[in-house]
C-alpha cells in the first residue's frame, strides 16, 4: 500500500500534468454562481471551497486537501485585505479565479512543508458521497464533506470533528450552493455552538442576500458533526438521516413537510395557508415547511432546525445522509439490504454511494439525488 507521502507526490505530479502553467484567465462558472457576490465575512467559506473542490476533482487526498485549503483561504483573505478597498462586497468569479491561482501557486511553492504537516494527521475516516441530477433540468442540490474541522481551521484545542451536510435546493441553486459553502465556517465561528443557531443564523444572513439580490430559492439541509464520543445531527426541510446500528437502522430525523399536523398548525396560526397542488405546499408554493432562505414565504416557511444527539456507542456501522429523491424511493430498511448486496458482491466502500444514486433512479425517482454515507467501523 502507497505511504501518504507518495499519494501526495502522485497527486502533485497528476496535478501539474493537468495545470502545466498558472491560471491567468480561468472558466469558474463550476466554482462561482453567475452575477452573485461575496461579502467580507462570507470569503473564508467561498475560498475553502473553492478550493476543494478544485483539488478534489484532481484526486487530491483529503488531509491535503484541507491543509493546502486552509493556506489558500488565509493567503486569499490577506490579499484583499493589502488591497486596502473599502469594498465590502466582492465578485464570486474574481473570487473563485483568485484562489485558483493562489492554490497553484501554493502546490508549486510550498507543497513540501504542507504535505509533512499534512502526513502528520490521522488518517480520515472512510466515507462515500455522490450526487446526480438525474432527469431534472438542473442540478440544485450541494454536499460538503470535511473529516477534519481541525485542519483547516486550526482547531488545536478541541475534538477532532467532522462535518457533513447534504442542501437539496429549490427555486435555484443559490441557497444550497450558500449553504454548502458557510454553515460549516458559521459552526466554527460560532465556538462550535449548537448546529441549530447556526441554520438560523445561516437562514437570517441568506434572507437579507436574497432581499438584496431578488433571489426566490430556498434549501433543505441535513448536517452532521461526527467526534469520537457522540453525533450531533440538525436539519430543516425533508432530507433526512438513519443511523444503522446493531444492523438495525435507526431514523434520525423527522421531515418538515407542510401535512404534518404540527407543521400545518404552525403555518396557519401566522396567517399563511397549507394547500395541495400536486403535493401538499405552503402558501401553495414550496413543498416544504422549514428551509435556509424562502425569504418570500418567512416566516411560514421556518429557519428554525431540530436537533438530535447520540452518544457513540461502539455498535455503531454508517451514517446516511440523503435528500428526498433517495428517500422517496427508499427506507431505511432498503438502505441495508442495498448496501448489504453491494459488499457482498465486492463492491468498494467508497462507490457505495453511487450505487445508491444509480438504484434510487432504477426504482423510479426523477428527482436530483444526493448520498453520503460515512462509515463508522
Amino acid at each position: 500500500m502507497a505511504s501518504a507521502s507518495d499519494k501526495y507526490g502522485q497527486f502533485l505530479d497528476n496535478y501539474f500534468a493537468k495545470y502545466p502553467e498558472k491560471p491567468i484567465k480561468t472558466n469558474t462558472f463550476q466554482y462561482a454562481l453567475r452575477n452573485s457576490s461575496v461579502l467580507t465575512k462570507e470569503l473564508k467559506g467561498e475560498c475553502i471551497y473553492v478550493c476543494l473542490q478544485h483539488l478534489l476533482q484532481s484526486d487530491c487526498p483529503d488531509n491535503l486537501a484541507y491543509i493546502i485549503a486552509k493556506k489558500v483561504s488565509n493567503q486569499v483573505i490577506e490579499k484583499l485585505k493589502q488591497e486596502d478597498t473599502a469594498s465590502n462586497e466582492y465578485e464570486s468569479s474574481a473570487i473563485a479565479e483568485l484562489t485558483l491561482q493562489t492554490t497553484y501557486e501554493i502546490c508549486q511553492s510550498s507543497f513540501d512543508v504542507l504535505s509533512s504537516e499534512a502526513a502528520s494527521l490521522p488518517t480520515p475516516p472512510v466515507y462515500s458521497a455522490c450526487g446526480i441530477k438525474n432527469t431534472r433540468r438542473k442540478m440544485e442540490d450541494h454536499h460538503l464533506i470535511i473529516t477534519s474541522l481541525n485542519s483547516i481551521f486550526n482547531l488545536t484545542d478541541q475534538p477532532v470533528t467532522q462535518f457533513y451536510g447534504v442542501y437539496d435546493g429549490h427555486g435555484g441553486v443559490t441557497a444550497s450552493n450558500y449553504a454548502a459553502k458557510q454553515l460549516h465556517v458559521r459552526y466554527v465561528e460560532n465556538d462550535s455552538s449548537d448546529l441549530k443557531t447556526c441554520i438560523q443564523t445561516l437562514d437570517d444572513e441568506f434572507c437579507a442576500k436574497a432581499t438584496k439580490e431578488h433571489l426566490h430559492c430556498g434549501s433543505t439541509a441535513v448536517v452532521a458533526t461526527v467526534t469520537k464520543s457522540e453525533i450531533n445531527i440538525a436539519w430543516v426541510g425533508d432530507s433526512q438521516a438513519v443511523l444503522i446500528k446493531n444492523g438495525k437502522p435507526v431514523e434520525l430525523t423527522t421531515p418538515h413537510k407542510p401535512e404534518r399536523p404540527d407543521e400545518k398548525l404552525r403555518i396557519e396560526e401566522l396567517g399563511g395557508c397549507v394547500v395541495w397542488f400536486g403535493t401538499w405546499r405552503v402558501n401553495g408554493t414550496v413543498a416544504v415547511s422549514r428551509a435556509i432562505g424562502d425569504a418570500d414565504h418567512k416566516p411560514y416557511i421556518s429557519g428554525e432546525a431540530d436537533t438530535v444527539t447520540l452518544p457513540l456507542e461502539g455498535d455503531e456501522e454508517y451514517l446516511c445522509l440523503a435528500c428526498d429523491g433517495f428517500w422517496d424511493v427508499f427506507n431505511g430498511t432498503n438502505l441495508i439490504n442495498l448496501v448489504t448486496d453491494y459488499m457482498r458482491e465486492g463492491g468498494e466502500r467508497t462507490g457505495i454511494a453511487r450505487h445508491l444514486c444509480i438504484k434510487a433512479k432504477d426504482k423510479g425517482s426523477t428527482d436530483n439525488i444526493t448520498v453520503v454515507i460515512v462509515f463508522l467501523k
